[in-house]
């Protein structure tokens, strides 16, 4: 059995640690998108024959900060070489769009702010069967305030189908950072481009231009949260020092690191923590970050939840979880007790080791 070294941080066991994955086909009748009525062999059809976009979003919410990845197998049916296909302007006035855009949506905030990745095809001499090449682009923009910007764009000849086919196209991003993605066969990294820092929630969809008539096979949605939202409490140092002040409650406070008994071909510490346990009903205490981590110390912050503590028939005797330094899970059979009221001991037995925390008695 091959030893690994883990870095310990408390973590919460009601936390998610790993990235959720939302699909959306026609085994769940694209549940996840807010039309999903199938037809076509159970394909998800938009038929937008308006002058405005068809944005067909994802009910699923991605807070800033998540790095997530959107895909989506599509074909866009009115993408023939040559023809038009006849759209409604406001006015009622009827005419024809040759070569509609079609693609994704993402960052979505309302309709007036959002960016999306469109593929447009082409043709340099459409009735030169010697000189003709049909191209797509693929361009990234921006709605900010209902005014579109372009950030980038790419042509290609190759590895695509340039026709009504299906493709694959996508996005990957880490709220910094985005990397477009799309192919025929392969899904080939395209370009990357910075992105502005979102606030808040938002979504990914289908965007489907005027004129074109979309078919989605399937999206998939893949989101990770990020550490600081995912284990956010709300509790600062001010907030914890005004509910201990008025607390009765014996195992409530700050606890600080006093000493180790740990096997390092196990286990490494990662810090000389400060922790605070607060009640959080149902016979169980978070244990809420303060300071001392030396591990990856710019991922932890301040009021971040890192672990709880869970009652057992056993007086001062509590199951636990823990994550390390990286954000990983360590709880196999993790234990900690309460010692005289001011020894807080964390058993890692398959780690055959342990840490002790020393109540910090208030003045």
């Amino acid at each position: 059995m091959t030893r690994a070294i883990f870095l310990l941080i408390l973590v919460s066991i009601f936390t998610p640690l790993a990235g959720r994955t939302i699909y959306a086909t026609r085994f769940n009748d694209f549940e996840p998108l807010e039309r999903h009525t199938t037809v076509d062999d159970g394909m998800l059809l938009e038929d937008n024959s308006n002058a405005e976009p068809l944005l067909n979003l994802d009910s699923t919410m991605i807070a800033s900060g998540d790095r997530y990845r959107y895909y989506v197998r599509i074909a866009n049916r009115h993408n023939r070489a040559g023809k038009g296909y006849r759209v409604t302007g406001i006015d009622g006035a009827v005419s024809k769009v040759v070569n509609p855009e079609w693609g994704i949506v993402f960052n979505y905030l309302d309709e007036g702010n959002y960016m999306k990745v469109t593929f447009r095809c082409d043709n340099s001499a459409l009735h030169d069967d010697v000189l003709d090449r049909r191209t797509i682009m693929v361009k990234l923009s921006e709605v900010a305030a209902g005014i579109e910007s372009a950030i980038d764009s790419a042509t290609f000849e190759k590895g695509f189908s340039l026709e009504d086919d299906f493709n694959v196209v996508g996005i990957e991003c880490d709220g910094s950072t985005v990397t477009v993605m799309g192919g025929k066969r392969e899904l080939n990294e395209l370009f990357s481009s910075p992105v502005r820092a979102l606030e808040g929630v938002f979504r990914c969809g289908v965007y489907t231009g005027s004129g074109a008539l979309t078919a989605t096979e399937r999206s998939v949605l893949w989101c990770d949260t990020h550490p600081v939202v995912r284990q956010s409490t709300g509790w600062s140092r001010s907030m914890l020092d005004d509910h201990f002040s008025q607390s009765s409650n014996p195992v409530e406070g700050y606890w600080t690191y006093l000493d180790r008994d740990i096997d390092d071909g196990w286990l490494k510490l990662g810090g000389k923590y400060t922790v605070a346990l607060v009640d959080a009903g149902m016979d169980s205490y978070d244990i809420i970050y303060v300071d001392g981590a030396q591990v990856n110390p710019d991922g932890w912050q301040e009021g971040m939840l890192k672990g709880t503590l869970k009652k057992t028939i056993f007086t001062d005797v509590y199951t636990a979880s823990w994550v390390d330094s990286m954000h990983e899970p360590l709880d196999d059979d993790v234990q900690a007790s309460i010692e005289s009221g001011v020894i807080l001991t964390v058993k890692f037995p398959v780690y055959r080791s342990q840490v002790r925390f020393s109540k910090v008695i208030a003045k």
